[in-house]
């Protein structure tokens, strides 16, 4: 009789996988999704291919030389599964792997339960895991934690100063709070001696298949928000929400769900939102980052046609070296011949840069230009103020709104090689 069962569950995954399969694209040279605008596909149900202006035009009302990677990079290639290619780098394996997470997927979809059907299950047993990091000192050790749900009290912690403002910080998929990456952030949002520094170590979530790991996002904002609105509650104020990746895209569900509280996250930063079940066939699974969520919404892109989402998500995106996988500095980010990314320095380049910012707030100067390649061109001064450069950090203070462009150093200290703010 196991036996049995066995067989028959194995010909129902066969059966669906199959099904999933077939609705969704094989990656080859010639099917692929090219530079296309990112609007534009996610209500795509066929495979596009654009490959000259006078289709580009016809289909999303744009050039196609706007949407090229500059500087001899292959053309941004997506296709249908929405990056899931770079996903499976990552989670997938074995050959088994794949099926089953297009499998649950697919079964998410269709039975409109986010990106995956065992989230629920899965976050009974990772949210009390889950929890808010008060850093008060650089050391790895030198903070205090609490439970998500039950954080708000770390306004009484005797290391919380009630005359600086919250900064909040969330780190992307299987990182965790002692990554090189969260060090540098923390650290530098620490030693700015301005804020009070809490992280949201959401690592015990972050560890499961990407689209279980996505579903969870929503689980732990709203636990986040609720932790945040307990502390304006008591007095303290809330100076900006940031994030990595996954953790770009929780900048936005956490500000939604502190909105339906009834406060408002005065700015969000989030770095190079992954891309990811975000955009593309199975965007609709999860909720992107979107202007609106926040009273700021800012945007700095570093992997675009990499893990990092190319849409244009905020009041003001920046984008350094054009935004697109391959920054300066990171040799082995390139494209395999399918097109798909390969590396990540590109992604996590935008917490270096935020890094750098927040400890030199004049190191970053970028100009508003309607594309890369105006910028490149000096064609930056359509609207008459475009030749006044703007700093990407501190930015929460400006309204500013547009796309931001600036060239960068690929290497320590990093730094804008823009014209200075004046």
């Amino acid at each position: 009789m196991a036996a049995k069962t066995v067989l028959a569950a194995v010909a129902v995954l066969a059966a669906v996988t199959a099904a999933v399969k077939a609705a969704a694209v094989t990656t080859t040279e010639s099917d692929v999704v090219v530079v296309d605008d990112p609007e534009a596909l996610d209500a795509v149900d066929d495979v596009v291919a654009v490959d000259d202006d006078d289709a580009a035009m016809a289909m999303f009302g744009r050039p196609l030389e706007r949407w090229r990677p500059p500087l001899g990079e292959p053309e941004c290639r997506m296709h249908r599964l929405g990056h899931l290619n770079s996903v499976l780098g990552v989670t997938a394996d074995s050959p088994v792997q794949r099926p089953l997470l297009e499998l649950d997927l697919a079964l998410a979809r269709a039975s409109g339960q986010g990106c995956s059907v065992l989230d629920g299950a899965a976050a009974k047993l990772v949210m009390p895991r889950v929890k808010l990091r008060l850093y008060y000192g650089l050391g790895e050790n030198d903070n205090v934690a609490a439970p998500v749900g039950s954080a708000s009290s770390l306004v009484s912690d005797p290391h919380f100063n009630r005359n600086r403002c919250l900064a909040v910080y969330a780190f992307g998929y299987t990182s965790f709070p002692n990554n090189i990456y969260t060090r540098d952030a923390i650290t530098a949002l620490v030693q700015a001696n301005q804020y009070n520094v809490l992280l949201v170590d959401w690592s015990a979530a972050t560890n499961f298949s990407y689209e279980l790991s996505v579903d969870l996002i929503d689980h732990v904002a709203s636990a986040v928000a609720q932790d945040l609105k307990g502390m304006l509650d008591d007095g303290a104020s809330l100076c900006f929400v940031s994030g990595h990746s996954l953790g770009g895209q929780m900048t936005g569900y956490i500000s939604r769900h502190l909105k339906a509280l009834g406060d408002t996250v005065p700015c969000v930063i989030a770095l190079d939102p992954a891309a990811p079940l975000f955009e593309g066939k199975y965007y609709g699974c999860a909720q992107r980052l979107a202007r609106g969520d926040a009273d700021r919404v800012i945007v700095l892109h570093s992997d675009i046609c990499g893990l990092g989402s190319l849409i244009s998500q905020g009041d003001a995106d920046f984008y350094p070296n054009s935004g697109y996988h391959g920054q300066p500095g990171c040799p082995g980010d390139h494209y395999d011949r399918l097109g798909t990314p390969i590396g990540s320095c590109s992604h996590v380049r935008a917490v270096s840069i935020f890094a750098a910012a927040v400890r030199n707030g004049m190191a970053f100067p970028a100009r508003r230009c309607d594309s890369w390649e105006d910028f490149n061109e000096g064609f930056c001064d359509d609207d008459g103020d475009g030749d006044s450069p703007v700093l990407f950090f501190p930015q929460c203070s400006q309204r500013i709104s547009g796309s931001f462009f600036m060239n960068t150093t690929g290497s320590v200290p990093l730094q804008s090689t823009n014209p200075p703010a004046g």
